[in-house]
């Protein structure tokens, strides 16, 4: 017991006993430090993966991760790459190739090509029906429209029908556009090429482009038949 200046009696206080105010700023602080653990945990993976990719590009050793395939990276590029296969009419077989692989890899070791089967199977019909419903959607804006067509035999004596439809657009430029290449199963009658004709323009709804739609079958035998 301790008597104070104003005669008071008080009780020693137990100074190794923590307040509430620093048991709250324990709680904070070891939150505090979870929180920044974690922090430094994914900064040092990240730390690690950069230094693994840097060792591997100038050691020529090392392992690169690759990109995830559902990536913007891999996305862009699959495209890009079945563009230029597309359009420079290459051979499916150019990712097979050791030495186009190894280009590939020379410009980003963390690119991992497609086989052929799947740009074949999944990434070109991909591509194709997407090009089939934008070019659709343009031609739901023509009124009007043009057709061509080609025909050939192969060596093994089977017919082949290539039909090509032109128009104008809304800028006022010629526009062409192979809208198919097929086998023609019939003997190539004049009936037979304009039903195979008016099959196609079904197909890509511009049977019915013009004012004569009811004609349209007689008038394409007609012109096959006389041409």
């Amino acid at each position: 017991m301790e008597i104070n200046a104003a005669g008071s009696s008080s009780t020693p206080m137990d100074t190794d006993a923590p307040t509430s105010n620093e048991r709250e700023n324990g709680s904070t602080q070891a939150s505090s430090s979870s929180s920044s653990s974690q922090s430094s945990n994914n900064f040092n993976q990240v730390k690690r993966v950069c230094l693994h990719n840097l060792y591997g590009f100038f050691s020529g050793r090392g392992k690169f991760l690759p990109y995830p395939r559902n990536s913007e990276k891999m996305k862009n590029f699959l495209r890009q790459l079945n563009l230029f296969i597309v359009r420079g009419m290459h051979c499916l077989s150019l990712v097979d190739n050791p030495y186009f692989i190894a280009f590939v890899r020379y410009l980003d070791p963390r690119i991992t090509l497609p086989c052929r089967s799947t740009i074949t199977h999944k990434h070109l019909p991909e591509m194709y029906n997407e090009a089939v419903n934008k070019l659709k959607g343009e031609l739901a804006l023509i009124r009007w429209v043009a057709l061509t067509t080609d025909g050939w035999t192969c060596r093994n004596n089977r017919h082949y029908i290539t039909v090509t439809v032109h128009y104008i657009n809304s800028e006022m430029k010629m526009i062409s556009r192979v809208l198919t290449t097929e086998h023609m199963e019939e003997s190539c009658t004049s009936e037979n090429l304009a039903n195979k004709l008016k099959e196609i323009a079904d197909n890509w709804n511009i049977f019915n482009k013009g004012n004569h739609k009811d004609n349209l079958t007689y008038t394409f035998a007609t012109f096959i038949k006389f041409s």
